[in-house]
């Protein structure tokens, strides 16, 4: 098993890319079949890979504006490398996928949900395009703030994973009598889910901390399970925190995989 990493680290393996490509542009990957619910605001799309390589995140631009001349600009990422855990995508040239990583030739289905627009007025113009997107051996193509961002948030995900691994297997290799890790299982669980709650900002971006502050409260929520359930049973608890280890086990290697290395 590879040594837990820091964050300091992850920072230093972001900062040492060669940059791959012109900003703002990420050409092979586009917006297809776009439209708008305005009864329920919810816009639907599809996002077409036509690069040769498999695309595990993306950064779309979103600009709307309405009758009262009111113009929003906002952008959302998604990273989807996760999805490689599950599952393998099938390489198929019109196969719409539900969910990422998007393999060459394949588009995924999405949803999102936008603000309900100034009261009085109508939305009147809608632009969504993909500004960035990174491939699963981390190069990208368009804006490389947005794909530094990504990969950034990323990190922290893989950083964060670490370090309650860590912490989880020096509880049960130092007690497997289950009193000892049934209570700081939940110990963990409350100390995380009081993190989640205070959004970090030091040194980090908006985006990379709000990733961090999910990433807290998807493992406190996974713990407190775990340890709800010891409480119960302590043989079913044992064998569901052994399942929780290696599912993070797992999830950090798989992350480890998916960052850049340093140049």
């Amino acid at each position: 098993m590879k040594p837990l990493i820091q964050l300091t680290l992850c920072s230093l393996l972001i900062s040492g890319w060669t940059l791959q490509a012109r900003a703002s542009e990420a050409a092979s990957v586009r917006i297809i079949n776009k439209s708008f619910d305005p009864a329920t605001s919810e816009l639907s799309y599809e996002i077409s890979n036509g690069s040769k390589k498999m695309v595990t995140a993306w950064r779309l631009s979103l600009a709307r504006g309405d009758t009262l001349g009111q113009l929003q600009r906002s952008h959302l990422d998604q990273d989807t490398y996760m999805g490689l855990l599950d599952k393998a995508r099938a390489n198929t040239q019109d196969e719409v996928v539900f969910e990422g990583p998007i393999q060459p030739g394949q588009r995924l289905a999405a949803k999102h949900q936008l603000d309900i627009v100034a009261e009085g007025s109508e939305l009147e113009a809608l632009s969504l395009k993909v500004v960035a997107v990174v491939f699963a051996d981390t190069t990208f193509q368009g804006d490389p703030d947005g794909a530094r961002t990504i990969l950034e948030a990323r990190a922290a995900r893989v950083d964060e994973i670490g370090r309650i691994l860590g912490r989880l297997r020096k509880t049960t290799h130092r007690d497997r009598s289950l009193a000892g890790p049934r209570t700081q299982t939940a110990v963990l669980a409350d100390e995380l889910a009081r993190e989640a709650k205070i959004e970090p900002t030091e040194g980090l971006r908006p985006e990379v901390a709000s990733q961090l502050s999910v990433t807290r409260a998807e493992l406190a929520e996974s713990l407190a399970k775990t340890a709800e359930l010891s409480a119960f049973d302590s043989v079913r608890g044992a064998a569901a925190l052994d399942r929780l280890i290696g599912h993070l086990e797992r999830s950090y290697e798989l992350g480890l995989r998916h960052l850049p290395r340093g140049k």
